[in-house]
């Protein structure tokens, strides 16, 4: 009779060895596309805010952006691209005149004049689980002086 309980004991061994090792597995595949998904939407953040800043600094759209909402559909929305979602941006354009007392996560909008030195500022709320990186918001910001 053992060793009947000792080949049964085998099976269940190898169910639970690879009940773990298969858990370890989903766990490091999730990290990854998530990591991929993160280093995707940072590539296509930084495009949008480099191109959106772009056509404000030589005021191809500054007259018509006169609020953050128009500035995002005129200038930044068409730029993110089709994966990510427009309704998680936060913008913040400002006039910088002093270094240490530029505002962050904050949702002003003031374009500027000819001259004016603006940061722009573009926050991203990615709506991922917090397991297993923990990233809720990644940033992308762009300064320019305008023409």
């Amino acid at each position: 009779m053992r060793p009947r309980f000792r080949r049964l004991g085998r099976r269940g061994n190898t169910a639970i060895e690879f009940a773990v090792v298969g858990l370890v597995f989903l766990g490091l595949l999730i990290g990854a596309l998530e990591l991929a998904f993160l280093f995707y939407a940072q590539i296509a953040l930084d495009y949008a805010t480099n191109e959106a800043a772009r056509t404000m600094q030589v005021g191809t759209n500054r007259s018509a952006a006169t609020s953050n909402t128009t500035f995002e559909t005129i200038a930044f929305c068409p730029q993110l691209g089709t994966m990510l979602n427009c309704n998680n941006v936060t913008i913040n354009l400002q006039v910088v005149t002093n270094y240490q007392n530029i505002g962050t996560g904050t949702t002003t909008y003031n374009a500027g004049n000819t001259g004016s030195l603006m940061l722009l500022q573009v926050y991203y709320t990615t709506g991922l689980p917090s397991w297993p990186l923990n990233v809720s918001t990644i940033m992308s910001a762009a300064a320019y002086l305008n023409e």
